[in-house]
């Protein structure tokens, strides 16, 4: 059972991912204790290795993690919270005015203030790609659509109770888009995606590899949970990373939610039990092996046919030197 409700609207990132801190501890809790608020990018680590997510594992990103980033505070009126735009020219210890240059003492101490006031610095032509992308947002008409009237960055804190242990574990939410109720969209929920490849066939191998089907589930079951609307489809406003800056809109079909639904459900089931018991498998813990502690592995399907083929066609003649080698 799942109960949830807002917190507020518009929040910075650093906002939402700051854990409360436990009352009897006084600080805040750390992975493995139960007063973790987890999130769903939380939920699908621990899903792949309970122990790598209990020791601190966390994904370094990419570049295009931080190009994503940018735009949506872009996008959302956050980024002057968040990014400091780097000078194109320095004053020297002499007082002349140079290029900027990274490596010099000066423009060291720049970076640092920056950092040191909570942003991120960042070069005048990455915030004029940036903006260029988000013109190009603004300017789509079924973009534009959705955005209007809608809130953004909605942070949702929700509880689940698990029936087996008794538990009660934390959860977290930042909705991108949640469109006007009364308007066009007033039955979904969205999300902001930048990427490399925006195109239809290309979205559900992508949506799959970073488990976006599942954040569609969780992100609806936990807002209904807090509000009662009965918001049904979840939408990804998809946008390519690199200039032109193509748009895509895709709709998360029901059975590709219901499947993130089914995998977030047995997560949180899976993870109370080893808040429970302390208990937190590795790889080979999870998996059945054919040895104590070591995992078989098996050929893909698509391994074995190919395979197959070729045995097949080289059964027919005698295959060359270099063909018998690279069998």
């Amino acid at each position: 059972m799942i109960t949830a409700r807002i917190v507020a609207s518009n929040v910075l990132p650093s906002e939402y991912f700051r854990q409360p801190a436990m009352l009897d501890a006084g600080r805040p809790p750390v992975r493995g204790e139960a007063g973790y608020v987890m999130s769903r990018s939380d939920l699908g680590e621990f899903a792949n290795c309970p122990h790598r997510w209990r020791v601190g594992y966390r994904d370094g990103g990419s570049e295009s993690t931080e190009w994503g980033s940018m735009v949506d505070a872009a996008l959302f009126g956050q980024f002057g919270h968040l990014y400091a735009t780097l000078p194109e020219t320095y004053e020297d210890e002499k007082g002349n005015v140079k290029p900027w240059n990274g490596n010099s003492t000066v423009c060291k101490q720049t970076k640092a203030d920056i950092e040191r006031n909570g942003q991120i610095p960042v070069k005048r032509h990455e915030v004029e790609s940036v903006n260029a992308a988000v013109e190009i947002l603004r300017n789509d008409y079924d973009a534009s659509c959705l955005l209007e009237n809608a809130r953004t960055q909605v942070h949702i804190l929700g509880m689940y109770k698990d029936e087996e242990t008794g538990l009660s574990v934390p959860l977290r939410a930042l909705l991108d888009i949640v469109p006007d109720a009364e308007g066009r969209f007033g039955k979904c929920l969205a999300d902001l995606k930048t990427c490399s490849d925006a195109s239809p066939e290309a979205w559900p191998r992508t949506v799959a590899k970073w488990g976006w089907h599942i954040q569609a589930a969780f992100y609806l079951d936990l807002y209904r949970a807090a509000t009662g609307e009965d918001r049904t489809d979840w939408l990804h406003l998809v946008q390519e990373s690199q200039p032109p800056y193509e748009i895509g809109r895709r709709v998360i079909s029901s059975p590709f939610v219901d499947v993130g639904r089914a995998a977030y459900r047995e997560a949180l089931v899976r993870y109370a039990w080893c808040l429970k018991n302390n208990e937190w498998p590795g790889y080979d813990e999870v998996k059945a092996g054919i040895m104590p502690g070591w995992t078989l592995i098996e050929p893909d399907a698509w391994m074995v046919t190919s395979g197959m083929e070729r045995a097949l066609k080289l059964q027919a003649r005698v295959p060359t030197a270099r063909e018998a080698i690279s069998v």
